[in-house]
């Protein structure tokens, strides 16, 4: 019991707050009893029986009293007024009561009186505080949910929601309980590997329920669920083999394989959003769903993996598919020519002639088929000869096989025979030229006065010409046959199409716009040009620009071409322009110097052209150099970047100036 007092001089107001009886755990809910009385602290006697005394009682925010009593004392405590109120506990169960008594005693001697006071109740066991073991919790797996629960008496129904579903896990549960969260749950969670639910706990005492209390958890889908496909079809799209091969045989650079996946689905509501086939170890892949490799230039046995991706970022297991890629190759073909005959009409044919078998099993796929036909000299006119020529389809190989063309060719002129060689793939066939000669002799000679040695003088070539089987010599020295210029003495002419890339043995030529020749800033771009060959890897190469007289020269060093260098001649202006106006550069022995009179423009870089890359401060770096402007503030320029590669420029500054300076820097 509490008792709470309150004074009007020697006048006492008295309130006592008490529970009655045991709490209604179910209602939640607790009696409390309340009395007030009044008392003195002497002897004296006061009273007030005429009804005029005023009285209000307040427990828990309610007025429980109001009465006009009639008191007395000589000291003693008088019961003005008493009584006993429902007061329902929080929700977790605790509760604090408030009262409060007003008094007016109206007895002529003493004053009103008020006071207050509080009881706090005991707690009510209510709904149990839950923890669940979580932190490993995978979809399929069983978890052990614990309860601490407020009272041994209690009991738990434990319930779930995940998503849009719910669920009992258990009843009568007492402490603990165990639970497999179903796998259905991962229909709900399509493009994730985990979700989020709630499990709730509901107490009851007895058949009564008492509260519920949630929590939230996260399970992870198990990496078992995953998406699959029931196999991948192996397709060939290129007609002409996928119509000679079968099962998982394809061909080198013709067949273009084409991956088909068949019966592929997600798994508990995931999604297909990939494809993947590729082939082991060659770093070729597919990632759609009927693409294909493209050519491809490898044979042997491969094989291809393939799997597909679900929509929660999960691969399927693989499948794997041996093919085989028979080594393909375009037909090759050459061959010599002789004359044979009493007459030496007849031309014998040395054939080498090879195509890819294509060897299935004991099976050659592949057939090779080789023609040949004949024209004068000259002439663009073949004409057909059925002689040397076949269709096989178990020989892929012709090693100097001997055979002679069926026709008559005259021994006094000159024949060109072509020979094509072709298998069942490629629409153009392998071709194959060699000439055979007039009939040999000693000398000879016509009307025409052409003069043959060594053989008989072919009358394609002009009247009145020299023609010679073999080398020519003349004081016992070999005279050189390459040609340096035209016919003429004046050089090869190109006037357009010519590439310095290309022109690796000794000549002149007069060119106009060249492929890889030198950078000029002014002038034409046409040069005539010299070259001295060691060989086709070392070499120099020297272009003069026509209207400058301006020499460039670059070599080519075991098979890498160096820069174009340009070379100044005595009489030149000493400096040279980068390509920009009013900037140009020159170097003496190891100083470069740069000289610029430019004009530029705020808030814009301004690019200087570029000088020789051997000419650069730092080799294959950058450099920044500071240059002033024409300004007496010394403080006022820009930034002078130059590159590794030579290029130059200042950089941007938010003022235009005007720059009149040189840079200077060695090498």
């Amino acid at each position: 019991m509490e008792k709470f007092t309150a004074a009007s001089g020697t006048l006492y107001l008295n309130l006592y707050l008490e529970t009655s009886g045991q709490p209604n755990v179910a209602a939640n809910s607790s009696d409390v009893s309340w009395r007030v009385t009044v008392s003195r602290t002497v002897a004296n006697y006061t009273y007030n029986h005429d009804g005029s005394s005023t009285l209000t009682v307040d427990v828990n925010g309610a007025r429980v009293n109001t009465s006009n009593p009639l008191w007395q004392t000589s000291g003693e405590e008088c019961t003005l007024a008493s009584g006993t109120t429902t007061v329902r506990h929080n929700d977790d169960g605790t509760k604090t009561v408030y009262a409060s008594a007003s008094f007016n005693p109206n007895n002529g001697v003493h004053g009103p009186v008020s006071l207050y006071g509080s009881l706090t109740l005991p707690t009510i066991l209510r709904a149990s505080a839950s923890s669940v073991s979580i932190g490993a919790t995978t979809i399929g797996s069983a978890v052990t949910l614990t309860v601490s629960s407020a009272s041994s008496s209690f009991t738990h129904t434990l319930r779930y929601e995940w998503g849009d579903t719910s669920g009992t896990i258990a009843t009568g549960v007492g402490t603990s309980a165990s639970w497999t969260p179903p796998l259905s749950l991962c229909t709900y969670i399509p493009s994730s590997t985990s979700g989020n639910g709630t499990i709730h706990v509901d107490t009851y005492s007895g058949s009564t329920k008492i509260g519920t209390k949630s929590i939230l958890f996260t399970a992870s889908v198990p990496s078992s669920v995953k998406p699959t496909f029931t196999s991948a079809t192996l397709t060939d799209l290129t007609t002409s083999t996928a119509a000679l091969f079968t099962g998982n045989n394809f061909v080198e650079v013709l067949s273009d394989i084409k991956v088909t996946w068949n019966g592929a689905t997600g798994a508990y509501g995931s999604t297909i959003t990939g494809y993947k086939a590729e082939i082991v170890n060659k770093n070729l892949t597919v990632n759609t769903n009927g693409g294909s490799f493209g050519p491809l230039n490898f044979d042997g046995s491969y094989t291809i993996r393939t799997r597909v991706l679900d929509s929660r970022g999960r691969w399927s297991d693989t499948k794997d598919y041996a093919i085989v890629l028979l080594n393909y190759h375009a037909p090759g073909l050459s061959f010599t020519v002789k004359r044979a005959g009493a007459n030496m009409d007849k031309i014998v044919v040395v054939r080498n002639a090879i195509v890819a078998p294509l060897t299935v099993g004991m099976t050659q796929m592949n057939t090779m088929t080789l023609a040949f036909s004949v024209a004068p000299l000259g002439s663009t006119t073949f004409t057909a000869d059925t002689g040397g020529g076949g269709t096989w389809s178990t020989l892929s190989t012709l090693t100097n096989s001997e055979v002679t063309l069926n026709g008559t060719y005259a021994p006094n002129k000159s024949w060109v025979v072509r020979g094509t060689l072709s298998d069942k793939f490629l629409s153009t066939p392998s071709t194959f030229e060699a000439i055979v000669s007039t009939e040999g002799a000693i000398y000879y000679y016509d009307k025409d006065g052409r003069f043959g040695i060594g053989k008989v003088a072919d009358p394609i070539i002009p009247p009145g010409s020299l023609d010679v089987a073999g080398d020519i010599y003349a004081g016992g020295k070999h005279i050189q046959q390459h040609q340096l210029t035209q016919n003429d003495g004046r050089a090869f002419f190109y006037n357009s199409g010519f590439d310095f890339n290309t022109a690796l043995l000794n000549q002149q030529i007069s060119c106009n716009n060249p492929a890889n020749g030198p950078t000029v800033s002014s002038g034409v771009k046409e040069f005539y040009v010299e070259v001295i060959a060691e060989s086709d890897n070392y070499l120099t190469q020297r272009a003069v620009q026509k209207n400058s007289g301006r020499i460039f020269v670059r070599t080519r060093h075991g098979g890498i071409w160096n820069p174009w260098k340009e070379y100044a001649t005595t009489d030149h202006p000493k400096w040279i322009s980068t390509g920009v106006a009013g900037v140009y550069y020159k170097r003496q022995g190891d100083v470069v110097a740069l000289k610029m009179q430019v004009n530029t423009t705020a808030n814009q870089a301004y690019g200087l052209g570029e000088i020789p890359v051997e000419l650069v401060p730092i080799p294959n770096n950058g450099t920044m150099m500071r240059v002033t402007a024409f300004n007496v503030d010394q403080s006022i320029g820009r930034n002078l970047q130059i590159n590794g590669d030579g290029t130059m420029v200042l950089l941007s500054s938010d003022r235009g100036d005007t720059i009149n300076t040189q840079v200077t820097w060695i090498i």
